[in-house]
């Protein structure tokens, strides 16, 4: 299996690595860098009837809830008290997935702001 996946023990998640965050020079919002390697988080989904339409495809908002899961996976490991999505460039989907499909998802922490 090519994942490596958080297991839980004993009723509770395991916790990640501890991740070093580097403070990035440069002027303007603070940014801090860290390794995208550290926070990379893995679902995967079954379309089902009731994430489709009629015509059995994939409603697009479902796509995007499950892209949020999987986004607020990856940021918990930074360990914030509270994590939210404030903006996507942009999203594109440019192939269709109907019921019966297995959708996988992977997700990356690559940059850490301190305001929405």
């Amino acid at each position: 299996c090519r994942f490596r996946p958080i297991t839980h023990r004993d009723g509770g998640p395991t916790l990640p690595p501890s991740l070093k965050v580097d403070a990035a020079s440069g002027s303007g919002t603070p940014r801090r860098r860290v390794t995208p390697d550290l926070t990379t988080a893995y679902m995967t989904q079954s379309i089902m009837p009731q994430h489709a339409n009629t015509l059995h495809i994939t409603f697009g908002g479902q796509v995007m809830a499950w892209m949020e899961q999987c986004s607020y996976i990856s940021a918990s490991r930074m360990r914030a008290p509270h994590v939210l999505t404030a903006s996507m460039d942009s999203l594109a989907f440019t192939r269709s997935t109907k019921v019966g499909d297995i959708m996988y998802l992977t997700s990356q922490v690559t940059a850490i702001f301190g305001s929405s």
